[in-house]
């Protein structure tokens, strides 16, 4: 699985280019029959755009179809859905990558339009591209990328594919299960390699680029960027190569804002033909600048560096934006309604276990307490017992002692007529015995001294604060009555 998420893939002629911490590659087998290209022809039409810079795609009978290199064995070799799927496992791109295609595929040609907003821009690019397309403009995806401006214009890369080339890509995205998050020019991907590794220059110069498939493109840019580009196809033979190099000059020279090439650089694949680069040399009329294409960054590697940049080039179609749209939308419906029949079974399993768990704990609960009862009841009446021993072995506020105490503080105009005595502890309220205490009647010949005993008692430490009934007015015997009711203090009990 790669370690980063710098990746891409690119095509060219027979093989897959992968990247991730380094470059991979698949071979796979040429389709059985070639599907119509959509490249141009080698004059550029007419066109409303000023469209005079721009140069069209190589058509397809130009080119022959990629050959596999000697000892190769095309039945050997998977289907280029087939080098797709080995992509996705050995690059772990589950997650999207993208798509670099060759100018065999796109239509590709660079416009010089005027300075406009985005949606004009965008306008503009699919009338001029909708010109000299080879099919109908509602089968046709048309995608661009500003590349340069002068003064008086923008530079734009316009790329059209029909959309049954599209519907083939898509079969085999589909039967591998790659994700594609966005479709590249691998044109633009060997101009981005070639400028960041050559040094600036205001001339004009010319690039071509030997590729291993056997394919050469063009590119011609001066100081304001590219303003040519052009796929030189296949070419058979070096006589090949210089019909298609002189062809690109005329459409460069019946330009009115076109410049001749001051200077030629070859980017020259290993294994290339010596005698192509002697071709470019009749076709220029100079020796070229030879670049080994080691010594520049992979093609794959710019198209991962491209998927970083902002603006560029898009060509999935919008109903393939929208179909992965539903997809999405789609897949969160299922996964919702998977999430709602897993938590609905969850909380059907918690409220129908609740009860049952409830019943369990509280029949253990039963069983713990009526393993225990027994012990309890023991220990209760065990101590219920200490207490009443205790209670009559307690001599400290027995009747005697009691008595003497009142007796010594009562008044002497006070006249007991009873006096009743509980020791406490005899009787028991909510598994605490009941205090004891004494009760007083009487009478005195004034209320007074009947107030002062009562604050006498209270004053003792033996009682809490008594109540006191009275005094009243005894009217036959001219006395005062009273009732005295004082109980031990609960926390001096022994």
């Amino acid at each position: 699985m790669a370690e980063t998420d710098k990746m891409a893939l690119l095509i060219d002629g027979c093989t897959l280019y992968g990247f991730a911490d380094g470059v991979v590659s698949w071979r796979f087998a040429p389709a059985a029959a070639a599907p119509e290209q959509s490249g141009g022809a080698s004059e550029a039409p007419e066109s409303d755009a000023p469209a005079s810079d721009a140069t069209p795609a190589a058509d397809a009978s130009d080119s022959p179809a990629p050959a596999l290199p000697a000892g190769n064995d095309a039945d050997a070799l998977p289907s280029r859905a087939g080098a797709m799927e080995l992509a996705v496992r050995q690059l772990a791109a589950e997650d999207g990558i993208p798509l670099a295609l060759p100018p065999d595929i796109l239509a590709e040609r660079i416009l010089s339009l005027p300075a406009l907003d985005g949606e004009s821009l965008g306008s503009m690019v699919r009338l001029a591209m909708e010109k000299f397309a080879p099919v109908s403009s509602d089968d046709l995806v048309v995608a661009y990328e500003v590349v340069g401006a002068t003064e008086s214009a923008t530079r734009v890369f316009a790329a059209a594919v029909p959309n049954e080339t599209l519907d083939a890509l898509a079969e085999d995205l589909a039967t591998s299960g790659l994700l594609v998050t966005r479709l590249d020019s691998s044109l633009l991907c060997e101009w981005k390699s070639f400028a960041a590794a050559a040094a600036p220059a205001d001339t004009c110069r010319a690039v071509v680029f030997a590729l291993p498939s056997g394919r050469f493109d063009l590119v011609v840019a001066d100081g304001s960027g590219p303003f040519f580009a052009r796929t030189l196809g296949v070419p058979a033979a070096p006589a090949d190569l210089i019909r298609e190099l002189t062809l690109s000059l005329l459409d460069i020279s019946s330009d009115a804002s076109g410049a001749a090439p001051e200077s030629v650089t070859l980017v020259a694949c290993e294994g290339l033909d010596p005698a192509m680069p002697v071709a470019v040399e009749e076709a220029f009329g100079m020796a070229p600048e030879l670049v080994p294409e080691s010594s520049l960054a992979p093609y794959v590697e710019s198209a991962a560096d491209r998927e970083a940049e902002g603006g560029c080039i898009d060509i999935v179609p919008p109903a393939w934006r929208e179909e992965e749209k539903a997809q999405i939308a789609d897949r969160r419906f299922r996964a919702g309604i998977v999430v709602a029949v897993v938590v609905w079974a969850l909380l059907a399993a918690v409220l129908y276990a609740i009860p049952r768990m409830i019943d369990a704990r509280t029949a253990a609960i039963g069983k713990e307490r009526d393993a225990i009862a027994p012990a309890y009841r023991a220990v209760s009446d065990t101590r219920t017992r200490v207490r009443l021993i205790r209670s009559y072995e307690d001599r400290s506020r027995s009747l005697l002692d009691v008595l003497k105490q009142v007796c010594v503080e009562m008044p002497e105009s006070i006249v007991f007529s009873s006096l009743t005595y509980e020791k406490g502890g005899e009787s028991v309220k909510n598994g605490r015995p009941l205090p004891g205490g004494i009760k007083i009647a009487g009478d005195a010949d004034q209320s007074q001294p009947v107030l002062d005993f009562k604050d006498v008692l209270d004053d003792m430490g033996f009682f809490v604060p008594a109540k006191l009934t009275g005094p009243t007015m005894d009217g036959s015997r001219r006395r005062f009555k009273f009732e005295i009711d004082s109980r031990f203090q609960e926390e001096d009990r022994p």
